[in-house]
Formats: C-alpha cells, structure tokens, sequence
C-alpha cells in the first residue's frame, strides 16, 4: 500500500476529532488531532474497547471469539493513532493492519458510528454516540418519521434475501439505484422493465425486532436512468437511479420523503448528514474480511443509520455526485442521504463508494436529477413524480450538466469498486487479483453470438465410454429432464470433439458435461471471440448472451476449454471451437470461475500432461429449488466435478470436489460472502443429480467409506495441495 498523503491523514484528523466536538452540531475546525498524545490515544483505545464488549455483550452474549476480536481491533488502532499523532503516512500505509485498525477505531469509538433500528427509533447502545447524541435528540421526531419511510428491496429465493434500499417518496413509488433494478428486473426490447416474481419492499427487517412492516410488492418501473450500468468501474456521468411503482396499499401511517428541486446549502462540505439503508456483508472473493466483518457479520442486512458530513469528493465526478464519509456497506445502495435540520427531505441517493485511499462515499443529489429523461422520451423525472404524487419543491429549469464519459476506464487501483453493492468499504483492502481482467473480455461481450448448423456436427463421436484401457464408464445419465435433440440425430447425447453435453431442458443448461483427456497429446491453442448456440436445439433451449452481458457473471466452461484440445491440428482446433457453445456454459460469477475452481481444473490438466495421463472428467451444476434467479433463468448455486483415472498400479480412481458460488451470487444482491471448495463423494453427487455414476462408486474411497460407516464425507480445500486426484 503506498504511503499515505497529507490529505488522507488529515481526513482520518478530522473524523476522529468529530467526537470530541463538545457542541457537535457546529462546523468543524478541528485541531490537527484529538489524540495527540500517549494518554489521549489511551484514553480513546480504552473507551472504544469498552463500548465494543459492551456492544458485543448486549447483541451477541458471553462470545470469547468476538471478544478477542475487540482486543485485537483495539491493539492495531492504538498503533495507527501512534503513526498518526506522529504524521507517520509512511509508516501507516506500510502496515495494513495498523490501518485497518484505525478505520475500525473510526467506526466504533463514536466518529463515524453505525446506528441499529429498533422498533422504528435509533437504538443509540448499539454503537458507541460520541459527540452525535444532541443531533439525534434535535431531529428525533424527523428521523423517527424517514426511518418509517425506508425499506429493503426483497427478492424471495435469493440466497440473503434482499438486493438494497429504497426510500418512499410518494403514496405509492420508491426509489432506489439503477443497478439494483438490474438485477431485480430485466429491461426489454421496447426499454420498459419486467421485474421477477414476488419482489417487494420491506420497511421492517430490524434486529432482533420487527422483521416485516409495510411490505409491498413492486408493480412497474416507472423511470431510469438512460444508460445501463456497467459492473467494471465507477461512471459518475450516469444517472444510477431508478423510479418504481408499488401494488396499491391502505393507509400505513408513513411520511414519504418530499424532494426539492431549488439549490440547497447543504450541499457544502462538512454538513452533517444521515444515511439510512440495510448494510450488507462484502465478498471475500473481492476483498479480505476485516476485523469489524468479522465482529459484526449476524447484523448485517439489518435497518441502520449512520451519521457523518459531506466531503469534496477527491475524484473526478460529475455535477450531480455528493460526496460523504457516513459507514455504509454493501446493501445499503439505494439508501436516502439526509441533511441534519431538514429530514423531511429525500437530499440525496446513496450509489457507492470507494474502498481504496483516499476512500469516499458518493451520492446523488437528488435536486439535480429531476430535470432528467430516461433517454426515450421528453418526460422528465420531475413530471413522472408529480403526476404520481410525489411533493417536489420548486420547479426544474433543465438537464444536469454532466462530463463526457473518459475516453478510456481509470486504472482499476484508481476507482474500481463494487458499486454494484453500493459499496463503500472503507475499512478493506482488496485481493491483488481484483485488478487483473476478467476472462470474458468487453471484446468478447460485443461479439454477436453465432450459430454452428447441425450438419456441422458430423463425425463428432464425443465422449468414448473405454477411454480408460479396462476400466469402462458408460455416459452418465439421468432420468428425467434431459433436453432430446431437435434435429442432426436422436437421444439427448450432445456429442463433440472428445466430449459430450447433456442439456437440462428446464434450466436451458447443461446438466452434465463428459470429457476425454489424453495428456500426452494435448495442444494449446488460443480462445475462440465467439460463442454459438448449437443449431441441434432451438435458440429457446439455451441460454445466451442476454444473461451474461454487462455483469460480473461468466460463461462458465462446463468442459474447461483446454481439456478437449489434443491429437491432430485440426481435431484439436474442432475441440477448441466446440467448448464455446453456449450448450457447454453456466452461468458462474468471476470470482468462482477464476480462481480455485480453475485452479482445481489447472491441477488436473497440468498433471495428465505431465504423465502423459489418460483422464476423464465429469462437470455439471447442483440444481435446487432455491438457486438464484436472474434475467429470467436460475442461477446454479453449487457445480461438481469428478475425476477418473488409472493410478500408477493400473487401479481405477474416481474422486468428486464441490465448489459453492452461493455467497458469490450475493454480490448480484449487493450483499456478500465466499465461495468455499470441497472434495466430497462421487456418492453425494449421484443422489443430488440423478445422474447414474454407478460404475465410479466402488473406485472412490469417500463413497466407500460413506457406504460403510453411514457418515457423510465432505473436506474442505483452502490449498491446490489439498487436491486428491
């Protein structure tokens, strides 16, 4: 991490005097830093360890794992307050944990806290007040009334539930951010929006008491931003909301939000603000969990409101972007930002944030956008709400004035950030992996998708049953739900170079992939730019590029690529071209695609090419009622794979892994976690699947154990060296 500068010093100087502001409403001019000196960096350690195991105490009982957490929050924050009484940047941004230690000293001392709701009010016990108590007393009776009048977009069958936040601004309508209704709806060809199945807004889902109030299912999109947004990096230049109707419902008791359209004084640095939304736990697949996600995870998805000002933001953004330096996390996109004196007011929406220094929160100010269209039509913003019963103060005289678009997309280091989650994490660092590029290039999502007529199939003799010499495995199958082909031959057997596909005819998917391996033989050839469907099967039978573009998920190689590649020039650019048939993907986010599960598949190609091995390889999803749904299809939350082959001695072996995205598939909810590999039974997956691997069971010594003792066998893998194979 490099050193830190004079600038990002200072901003740490400035939230941690907040809670040493004695009037605690008035603008600061704080000193340099409050804890300048051994006692006071004692002083503030010791009260923030104190209120930490009190918070511990009260939400999660006698936990000696969370304590020790504490401990270890205080201990690192003590040093970084050393570092930054001494103006050390250097030595600061040297010692990531330090660092971490001081955002975590930030966020629970009382500078930046994060406030849980409890029967509609603030619960102040839940994170330490520092000096904010007499601006929570001043707006009581205004925050009591937009607490009522914001909620968690719920989407049932989702693997956490719910997507982010929006805020009640009339009777009936929400707002929340363009990317959440990305992946709670899908956009259609005319421009207007289906929105999934059974999706609602919940103004309750407070910990430990009310779980549902005023739930209301969404009916319509209303308006959106003009321009689709694009999970790469932060674009400030486009407008990230999004306008919803709700089903009609009596009266509820709530206030909605008013809007104001004249310029407002809030706007300048160093007001106070409060944010209110549902924070979410983030990935660890894009960032190292910290201390404080670890302390507080079981509160996570939960209503909050978190206090702190406005800041100049230090990044390029446009007219229409505020910036704050209130906690939020995943989850919480979609949340209304208020000004301390005027709560009644919806001032801003939380979009997201950066984690990387200097971190900031961005929003948008809602007073700007109102004269916006959705790119369609002449209808503005403004004149949607109030002829749905909006109350909008004053009258809009024209479009925001944004910036062009940067010609090229800032370094990742720069602004990447899961906005997507409306993330503003602050408090982590991310993996070094984040900043390379996908796999699936933006090349590869402009390419059209094209189509391989059957008679192009001819002489594909796919997978062979006696590939292995005397030791036959017959094409698992299952019994139910398997796609027949349409034209260009009979049964369901999909056959390619060295590999065949059985396709799921409900999930438009491949239910199984079978692959021949000859490690002596391999090639390696460069990536095809575009997939196919295979014109054995209708269009309708698979699934294609609409569910793959402008996200983080990727087109999963059931039959890694690389493992059908050997024998003859040609035979190998056949087996090359045939893995990108949409016939042969699933939908897999990056983090899973790109890192153990590859590794998994590096491990075993990288060994049959060393002994020249003949193996064969079985993939497929675990299909469940509770997979993810999105853009209209279901989103596997599990994959398995299993490996045959003849060990040394001749004997044959079959070993079975499992590798789970059902945290990863969060990251479409805006809320977090991650993916986990396993060697489990080839048993485990015959019963899961219904497809018959009969011949595999009495050569795995899991299934043969499980077989024997009755107990089910399941071992985590963290290193490629824990890999049997």
């Amino acid at each position: 991490m490099p050193d830190l500068t004079q600038t990002q010093m200072n901003s740490y100087r400035r939230m941690l005097a907040r809670r040493h502001t004695s009037a605690g409403l008035e603008s600061l001019e704080a000193p340099a830093v409050a804890s300048d000196n051994e006692a006071s960096i004692r002083e503030r350690t010791e009260q923030s360890r104190e209120a930490l195991l009190k918070l511990v105490e009260e939400y999660y009982g006698k936990d000696d794992d969370r304590k020790e957490l504490v401990h270890r929050i205080v201990r690192e924050g003590g040093e970084a307050l050393r570092m930054l009484a001494g103006n050390d940047g250097r030595a600061l941004g040297a010692n990531p944990p330090a660092l971490e230690g001081l955002e975590a000293i930030v966020r629970t001392d009382g500078s930046r806290p994060s406030f849980l709701i409890r029967d509609g009010e603030v619960d102040r016990a839940s994170s330490p007040i520092g000096s904010w108590g007499d601006a929570l007393s001043v707006s009581d009776a205004q925050l009591r009334k937009a607490i009522a009048s914001v909620g968690r977009i719920d989407v049932p069958g989702s693997s956490v539930g719910f997507q982010g936040t929006g805020l009640l601004v009339g009777p009936d309508l929400i707002i929340t951010n363009r990317h959440v209704l990305q992946v709670i709806g899908q956009e259609q060809p005319d421009g207007s929006w289906r929105l999934f199945p059974d999706v609602a807004v919940d103004f309750g889902h407070e910990f430990k008491a009310r779980s549902t109030v005023n739930r209301r299912r969404l009916k319509q999109v209303l308006f959106c931003g003009s321009r689709a947004i694009v999970p790469t990096a932060i674009d400030h230049t486009k407008l990230d909301l999004a306008l919803i109707e709700l089903e009609p419902a009596g009266a509820s008791g709530q206030t909605p939000f008013a809007l104001q359209v004249s310029p407002t004084a809030w706007s300048n640095p160093s007001a106070t603000i409060f944010t209110i939304g549902y924070p979410g736990n983030p990935p660890p697949f894009a960032y190292a969990p910290t201390l404080l996600d670890q302390l507080f995870h079981a509160s996570f998805g939960y209503k909050r409101l978190a206090p702190g000002e406005l800041i100049s933001p230090q990044s390029s953004t446009a007219a229409w972007t505020l910036g704050h330096d209130a906690t939020t996390l995943g989850g919480n996109s979609g949340s209304v930002v208020l000004v301390f004196g005027n709560e009644g007011v919806a001032a801003g929406l939380h979009y997201g944030g950066r984690p990387t220094l200097p971190a900031e929160n961005w929003g948008h100010k809602l007073e700007k956008a109102l004269g916006e269209t959705n790119g369609r039509s002449s209808i503005s913003l403004y004149e949607i709400l109030q002829k749905h019963g909006a109350t909008v103060h004053g009258q809009p005289d024209g479009r925001a004035e944004v910036p062009a678009a940067p010609a090229a997309p800032p370094s990742p280091t720069a602004i990447t950030a899961d906005w997507r989650k409306g993330v503003t994490l602050k408090m982590m660092r991310p993996l070094t992996f984040l900043s390379k590029p996908r796999l699936e290039g933006a090349e590869l999502e402009a390419t059209q998708d094209g189509v391989t007529p059957p008679e192009q199939f001819d002489g594909r003799n796919g997978y062979a049953a006696d590939f292995l010499a005397g030791f036959p495995i017959p094409l698992p199958l299952s019994q139910r739900d398997m796609r027949s082909l349409r034209r260009g031959g009979n049964g369901v057997e999909l056959k390619y170079e060295h590999f065949s596909v059985v396709l799921s005819a409900s999930r438009r998917m491949p239910m199984m992939t079978a692959c021949n391996i000859n490690g002596g033989e391999s090639r390696q050839l460069p990536r095809v730019q575009q997939w196919k469907f295979d014109g054995r099967l209708d269009r309708e039978d698979q699934l294609g590029n609409d569910l793959y573009r402008d996200n983080d998920v990727d087109r999963g190689h059931m039959v890694r690529r690389e493992d059908p590649i050997w024998g003859s020039l040609a035979i190998s650019k056949r087996a090359n071209v045939d893995t990108f048939h949409y016939t042969n993907s699933c939908p897999q986010m990056a983090g899973v695609n790109q890192v153990i599960w590859l590794g998994l598949e590096n491990y075993v190609l990288s060994h049959t090419r060393e002994d020249a091995m003949h193996v064969s390889v079985y993939t497929g999803p675990f299909f469940t009622d509770n997979d993810f749904p999105y853009r209209g299809a279901l989103i596997p939350k599990s994959f398995w794979k299993i490996v045959a082959f003849l060990l040394d001695d001749g004997r044959p072996s079959a070993t079975a892994y499992k590798v789970s995205q059902d945290r990863e598939l969060q990251d479409l909810e805006f809320v977090f976690a991650g993916y986990k590999t396993f060697q489990i039974s080839v048993q485990q997956v015959a019963d899961a699947t219904g497809l018959d691997f009969s011949a595999l069971l009495p050569f795995d010594g899991f299934s043969q154990h499980e077989r024997v003792h009755g107990t089910i066998l399941t071992e985590r893998i963290d290193q490629l060296d824990q890999i049997r194979v």
